[in-house]
């Protein structure tokens, strides 16, 4: 996988492959979790993106709530 040009490129040896060829390129580099969550709440129901940071909205039956998430790495660089 590469980035270029504000793409994401796959990039695939196909030497000695046998067609077809199939690809799965999912990737996950978060994953966004209710500190508090309950059985049926549904987190994602709304989601609003600024700079490095996520607004998560989460519904249920009784109640509602906004997360935010930010872009913060352990060694502390954004």
């Amino acid at each position: 996988m590469e980035i270029q040009g504000g793409q994401l490129l796959l990039k695939v040896e196909d030497a000695d492959a046998r067609y077809p060829i199939i690809l799965d390129p999912f990737v996950q580099l978060a994953k966004f979790t209710a500190s508090d969550a309950a059985k049926l709440d549904f987190l994602g129901v709304s989601v609003a993106i600024s700079g490095n940071a996520v607004a998560v909205g989460l519904g249920s039956t009784s109640r509602g709530a906004v997360y935010i998430f930010t872009n913060r790495r352990a060694d502390g660089a954004t």
